[in-house]
């Protein structure tokens, strides 16, 4: 029952908090431009589903491309972070030679 009053108060909440922000002159002529224009590409949409497909697929290519650059970019970076702790794992202090531990006056 309490999972229901929650979703039923950010439901309320949501609604009172876009009401208020309607008061506003600017976001109203901005929401109305918005609405327009999606109904104009949906209507669009309806009229030439090929391009809702197109578009769609455009879209995919260049998200996959974009995460497979995001990616390969990563995979790099660690491959340099990975050499760079091997090679200062393989690098140590001569025995004879004692580590000294700076202290700071706080």
């Amino acid at each position: 029952m309490a999972k229901h009053k929650l979703i039923k108060g950010v439901v309320i909440g949501g609604v009172i908090g876009g009401l208020a922000t309607m008061l506003d002159r600017n976001t109203r002529d901005e929401t109305l431009n918005k609405l327009k224009t999606a109904g104009q590409t949906a209507n669009s949409y309806v009229k030439h589903p090929s391009a809702a497909f197109y578009s769609i697929r455009s879209c995919y290519e260049s998200m996959s491309t974009d995460l497979t650059t995001g990616i390969n970019s990563a995979l790099t970076i660690l491959t340099q972070v990975q050499e760079t702790l091997d090679s200062v794992s393989k690098t140590k202090l001569p025995v004879d030679q004692p580590t000294q531990i700076v202290e700071t006056e706080k």
